[in-house]
């Protein structure tokens, strides 16, 4: 069952928007399509929404 849910986990991560805005950012810009519809904001602003989305998923995780 361990690894049902390790594979569940994994998947899920790939479809994350968080995640993809991340992998955007951290990847070569001309590995990415023209048609990419994250192109046409600029990147700090991308940084900055993602930087608010980790601290609000901070936020709502318990902490010990």
């Amino acid at each position: 069952m361990a690894g049902l849910f390790f594979v569940m986990g994994l998947q899920a991560l790939e479809d994350n928007g968080m995640t993809l805005k991340i992998l955007y950012l951290l990847k070569d810009k001309t590995l990415t399509s023209i048609s990419h519809p994250l192109r046409r904001v600029k990147n700090s602003t991308l940084w900055a929404f993602v930087l608010v989305e980790l601290i609000g998923f901070a936020a709502v995780c318990p902490h010990p």
